[in-house]
C-alpha cells in the first residue's frame, strides 16, 4: 500500500477539513477562510513553540480525540471538538441523507465513519513534533504511523485546548 493514507482516507479528511474551512470562511473574525497562520510550511512557524504542561494538555487532547475517532467512539470524540467544528458536524448532519439528524455525533459518523476500522487506525498519532501556539490559537504537528505528517489546528476555548478536528497534510 505505501506510505501515507489511502484513498478513502484522504477523502474524509479532505471532506472534515473541507466542512471546517467552510465554516471559517462564513464568518467570524478570519475573513479569509484560512485557518491562523496560513497552511503547509507556515504552520510549522506559526505562533511559539508551546510550554511543557500547554503542549503536554494539547497532545493529550490530540491523542484522545484521535483515539475516539479511531474507535468509532463519536460521543467522546465530539467531546475534544471546538465549538465550532461541533456546530459545523451538527449542521452537516442535519443536512446529510446518510445521517439522521443527531448532532456532532452522527456527523462525525457520517464523515469518518465511511473508512474501515484499519484505516481509521492509520490516522492515529505516532507522535507529536511540535505544539505552536498563538493566543488562543495553536496547531499540533504529528505524525502517523505510516510516516505522514499533519498539523491539527487547536484553539483555547471554556479554559481548555480543544481541537479542531481537521489535519492538514503537511507532506
Amino acid at each position: 500500500m505505501g506510505r501515507g493514507p489511502t484513498q478513502s482516507i484522504r477523502v474524509a479528511i479532505f471532506a472534515l477539513a473541507l466542512l471546517v474551512t467552510l465554516a471559517v470562511g462564513c464568518g467570524d473574525d478570519n475573513s479569509g477562510g484560512e485557518p491562523p497562520g496560513g497552511r503547509g510550511a507556515r504552520v510549522e512557524r506559526f505562533g511559539t513553540e508551546a510550554s511543557g504542561r500547554q503542549a503536554r494538555r494539547i497532545e493529550s487532547n490530540l491523542r484522545n480525540y484521535v483515539d475516539a475517532r479511531s474507535t468509532g467512539a463519536w460521543k467522546r470524540a465530539c467531546s475534544y471538538l471546538t465549538t465550532q467544528s461541533r456546530d459545523l458536524l451538527s449542521r452537516f448532519s442535519s443536512r446529510s441523507s446518510r445521517a439522521a439528524s443527531g448532532g456532532c455525533v452522527a456527523g462525525l459518523a457520517s464523515v469518518t465513519g465511511q473508512l474501515s476500522a484499519p484505516e481509521r487506525a492509520e490516522l492515529a498519532v505516532a507522535g507529536v513534533v511540535s505544539v505552536r501556539v498563538d493566543g488562543v490559537d495553536g496547531y499540533a504537528i504529528y505524525e502517523t504511523p505510516r510516516g505522514g505528517r499533519y498539523a491539527m489546528a487547536v484553539q483555547r476555548e471554556a479554559g481548555r485546548w480543544a481541537v479542531d478536528g481537521s489535519a492538514l497534510p503537511l507532506d
